[in-house]
């Protein structure tokens, strides 16, 4: 019953009727419909999913800087990798001078480089990545069997979802976009459409850039806030161009962008920078940032962030 439709590279129909369940977001408003996490289930296809999971794994590569949905690798696995690139900048020195009053020769000191980090947001990233783009990607792959793309075009095609809350069901609504969440081929199909975000931003070297699924992090590092800036411009317009590609919303009023350095001196608000991202900007602050769970401070000691995590622990003995 289950090999057969995946032999034939189809479905049926009834298959892919699946019931949405929202999942409400940790201290959001229940008003409010984005704050639901949206979760489809299909008995059947679950099955069938299940049973098609390993193939899949093996036949869609992903890129080496994707550590979400992926064997062997967790956010503490990006995290870790962050806070070294952070480190590294921050050991990193450069030469400055300085101008003496009175017209005397210039002197010239030792001077500890700044590390920027860009926390980015992507709106219902998987619900409305396009379909369309997902299927030029997947007839491009050589490794893929005519019959797997078949089976894979089928699957994402003619879905049907109705929502379920409180034993009550509303009307079943055409599904024209996005990978379904709560399927297993559904995260591997999204990985396999950002993955191509992260091998173009492979070719710019100013500024590092790590994904968790849809959570993306980037690092750059310079001998001051305008050099860290100029870094992480062009990879922020790359992924603004790729995003409007793709019809993917970045969220700007959420993501962040923090300044790591070790200088006893405060940056005022006039010494902050913008960076354009979308359609909107982003100021670059310094300021603790939340990377996957963990918050990262400007001084790298995790004050902030041991006391919330001691407590929490407390809570749950």
């Amino acid at each position: 019953m289950i090999h057969n439709p995946f032999a034939n590279g189809s479905m049926p129909g009834s298959w892919k009727m699946g019931d949405t369940i929202p999942i409400p977001k940790p201290g959001k408003d229940p008003c409010r419909p984005e704050s639901y996490t949206p979760i489809t289930l299909s008995v059947l296809l679950k099955l069938t999913e299940g049973m098609i999971r390993r193939r899949l794994s093996a036949l869609l590569p992903h890129h080496p800087r994707q550590f979400g949905f992926t064997r062997s690798r967790s956010s503490s696995d990006v995290v870790t990798i962050v806070i070294g690139k952070i480190t590294r900048g921050l050991n990193e020195f450069g030469i400055v001078k300085y101008e003496r009053p009175g017209g005397g020769a210039p002197t010239r000191h030792a001077h500890r480089h700044r590390s920027l980090v860009v926390l980015i947001d992507f709106s219902t990233a998987f619900d409305t990545v396009d379909d369309g783009k997902l299927f030029g990607m997947l007839d491009r792959l050589r490794r893929l069997s005519p019959r797997t793309k078949r089976w894979l075009h089928n699957y994402l095609r003619g879905r049907y979802v109705r929502v379920c809350t409180r034993e009550q069901h509303s009307r079943k609504q055409l599904t024209s976009a996005g990978a379904p969440q709560g399927s297993v081929p559904g995260p591997q199909l999204f990985l396999h459409c950002v993955d191509d975000l992260l091998r173009r931003l492979d070719n710019i070297y100013s500024a590092a850039a790590f994904m968790h699924a849809d959570e993306q992090t980037l690092v750059a590092s310079g001998a001051d806030i305008h050099a860290c800036a100029a870094g992480m411009q062009p990879a922020l317009s790359l992924i603004s161009t790729w995003a409007a590609e793709h019809n993917l919303k970045i969220n700007v009023a959420k993501s962040e962008a923090a300044l790591f350095y070790i200088s006893l001196h405060t940056l005022s608000d006039g010494d902050m920078v913008d960076l354009h991202l979308g359609n909107g900007q982003i100021r670059i602050q310094s300021r603790s940032v939340r990377l996957l769970g963990n918050t990262i401070d400007r001084l790298l000691n995790f004050g902030t962030h041991a006391p919330t995590a001691s407590k929490q622990t407390m809570l749950r003995r």
